[in-house]
């Protein structure tokens, strides 16, 4: 986070997040902590790996899936120091929306989803948007959707977007 903010500005990033089903408290609907992105960026430490509900209720470290052995990708679950979090998480507000709502908030806002409680999955879709100019400084490349004209790294067609791959 800190590398993004020196070079090219903390605030140069807008979070794009839509639920493509019901998100309440129960299926772990988004957290903000209200007037955070005023702090500035903070300090991110590896918190562990994703954990996924066992058979008997308890949360077990999630198995790699075949192929997937030596990646990093959806793997390990990275946050703001625990140490400042204790200070603002009391003051965390739940985000509930429907389907088809759009929330747009600061890259620097304290945000996380909820713990899911429910048998629902919940889906959603998630953007960032940056200044394309400036490197994201992180291993993924990603892919422009549009740019400034004769930009040649634009995606132009649905079959483009198919055929690029993330990882």
């Amino acid at each position: 986070a800190l590398e993004r903010a020196e070079e090219f500005g903390a605030p140069a990033m807008v979070n794009c997040w839509s639920p493509l089903v019901e998100t309440t408290r129960e299926t772990g609907c988004m957290k903000f902590v209200p007037g955070t992105h005023r702090l500035g960026v903070q300090r991110h430490v590896l918190l562990g790996r994703y954990k996924q509900e066992g058979p008997n209720g308890s949360l077990q470290e999630e198995e790699a899936l075949p192929g997937d052995e030596g990646s990093n990708i959806g793997v390990f679950s990275t946050g703001i120091d625990p140490e400042i979090m204790q200070e603002w998480e009391d003051a965390a507000i739940d985000i509930e929306c429907s389907p088809g709502d759009v929330v747009l908030f600061s890259n620097l806002l304290f945000h996380r989803g909820g713990h899911n409680t429910s048998q629902i999955v919940r889906w959603s879709l998630d953007w960032r948007y940056q200044d394309a100019r400036h490197p994201t400084h992180r291993h993924e490349t990603g892919h422009l959707v549009c740019g400034e004209a004769g930009n040649q790294d634009v995606v132009r067609s649905a079959d483009e977007w198919a055929a690029l791959s993330f990882i």
